[in-house]
């Protein structure tokens, strides 16, 4: 695996995807900045990637859906001293039911987290990419932002947006020595949906890609600077009949699979 120079900074990278992002960037950057809001996930993480490779692991607790989470956390990440090469931009939360009956504060920290943060935290740290003429920024969308999601609308509408600005993104930043990539996994063993109380059907039947898998299939996609990566075959499928499905037919189908997949 190529060598970078600089950091790799990820957030949510305590446990799950994120933490499988660590190890992937372990393999090639010198110094991890990993950003979770549980010290205990962070200092296992630390511990365990400073034993298996030659790398310094910085630590943030830091709740990235507050207001001016990513000036706050900017401002640490100068203080080190260490160039952000790659930005992991994994950190996300979910939510299941019908939109009316979820407290408004948990539609807002959905919001505040999936996008305002992913987009601010881009935005800070792209500027210092730019002038160096080199980066790349790593944005988790998911196959839901091709669909409708009914039962979890701001969720699914949330990634839709990931998905759209990181494109545009990747179009501007053509020629800049910056690049950005998109990864939209299907259903992953992360813990997801039972953090949001919920076991689905895939689940329960052990049906779901592993967050290495995943991590190593997008961080080798931004590694080639991709713009786009969809890991696993019949997620290329989902993303290839969404287009061809009118979205009201799609929002229709949805619906009921929702339902059953946790029935």
């Amino acid at each position: 695996m190529q060598k970078i120079h600089g950091a790799a900074l990820i957030t949510g990278g305590g446990r799950g995807l994120g933490l499988a992002f660590a190890h992937e960037a372990a393999q090639c950057c010198s110094h991890l900045i990993l950003v979770n809001m549980s010290i205990e996930n962070l200092m296992l993480a630390k511990a365990d990637l400073e034993r298996l490779y030659e790398v310094s692991v910085h630590v943030f607790v830091q709740d990235l859906s507050v207001p001016d989470a990513a000036d706050t956390l900017y401002s640490k990440v100068q203080a080190l001293g260490i160039p952000i090469a790659v930005l992991i931009n994994n950190a996300g939360i979910g939510q299941y039911g019908p939109f009316h009956e979820l407290p408004w504060e948990s539609h807002k920290r959905l919001i505040d987290l999936n996008m305002i943060a992913l987009s601010h935290l881009t935005h800070v740290f792209l500027q210092d990419m730019i002038q160096r003429k080199q980066g790349m920024i790593l944005n988790v969308s998911s196959v839901a932002a091709f669909v409708p999601g009914p039962l979890m609308a701001s969720y699914y509408a949330s990634k839709a947006f990931v998905l759209s600005f990181s494109l545009a993104l990747s179009s501007e930043l053509k020629d800049t020595g910056v690049s950005c990539t998109v990864l939209c996994p299907g259903p992953t063993q992360t813990g997801f949906m039972k953090n949001q109380g919920q076991d689905t059907w895939l689940a329960k039947r052990n049906l779901l890609a592993t967050a290495e898998s995943v991590a190593k299939l997008g961080f080798e996609g931004m590694l080639k600077r991709k713009m786009l990566v969809v890991p696993g075959l019949i997620n290329n499928f989902v993303v290839r009949l969404s287009s061809l499905v009118p979205p009201t037919w799609g929002s229709t189908l949805l619906h009921f699979l929702q339902k059953r997949n946790r029935a």
